[in-house]
């Protein structure tokens, strides 16, 4: 029942009920809850619904654990971006950090060891790659160099819905 948008000014905001919530949802607090709600039918329902009103408003580039799967099945091309749990949990707590939060790197590790189990084994939108997906392991990988391999990808398969591998 909350009023979800997506405002793509020149930084990307998250507004619920009118009220910017981009730098909450990214919170420690937040993300550790994430994957609990999500085992909720109802819960994501709704999200697929909003996830998917949204995305009727012209391109989309969309990130999550079902984007692929169950939000947008028919899309054009689709990623599984994937790292090892140490170097995720290394991002993370550095994005965290640059936040203001105060988190010991062990804690985040265990988190996210905990939130991918919890994602993988349930039974409602569970972790798993697409079918289709182009995997590319970004452990090695800086933003830019993990770019640069899914725009090579797009532009030699320029109609999407690719099973290429790599």
């Amino acid at each position: 029942r909350v009023d979800l948008k997506m405002d793509p000014g020149r930084k990307l905001r998250v507004l619920l009920d009118g009220k910017n919530v981009t730098k909450q949802i990214r919170t420690s607090r937040v993300t550790a809850r994430a994957s609990e709600v999500a085992r909720v039918k109802a819960v994501r329902q709704a999200m697929v619904k909003q996830q998917r009103r949204i995305a009727k408003s012209g391109r989309v580039v969309a990130e999550g654990r079902d984007i692929g799967t169950v939000v947008f099945p028919d899309a054009a091309w689709k990623f599984y971006l994937t790292a090892s749990a140490s170097m995720r949990a290394q991002r993370r707590w550095r994005d965290l950090k640059a936040a203001g939060e105060t988190i010991g790197l062990k804690q985040v590790l265990r988190e996210t060891r905990a939130r991918d189990r919890r994602d993988k084994k349930r039974k409602i939108s569970p972790l798993k790659p697409a079918r289709g997906a182009f995997k590319v392991d970004t452990t090695r990988r800086m933003p830019k160099g993990t770019l640069k391999v899914v725009l090579n990808f797009v532009r030699c398969h320029p109609l999407g819905r690719s099973a290429a591998r790599g």
